[in-house]
């Protein structure tokens, strides 16, 4: 059986990383980004996960923040179908 992981049209995934296309650019200290490269979660992170207050919505900002290496602040800017597109990467590692 293959560790292989599916892609899809938003979605690619490397060794460790998925890179999840965004619906438009989002600005990252000044430039312009249309994807997002998000690291392969380990057993650290599901601790971090179920230590986290808050609602669904503030649970997931607060965890794709941490497994794309970007401030909370821009996860919570981005539009919903982008957001969408994170939780598929994640689901992409969970199987």
């Amino acid at each position: 059986m293959s560790d292989e992981k599916p892609t899809s049209e938003h979605v690619q995934y490397g060794d460790g990383f998925a890179t999840i296309t965004l619906s438009r650019p989002v600005d990252l200290d000044g430039t312009k980004v249309s994807t997002i490269q998000m690291r392969e979660p380990n057993m650290d992170d599901q601790i971090i996960i179920e230590k986290m207050k808050g609602g669904d919505a503030e649970r997931a900002r607060g965890i794709f923040a941490n497994l794309c290496d970007l401030p909370p602040s821009v996860i919570g800017k981005l539009p919903v179908r982008d957001i969408q597109r994170l939780g598929a990467a994640f689901a992409g590692f969970t199987d």
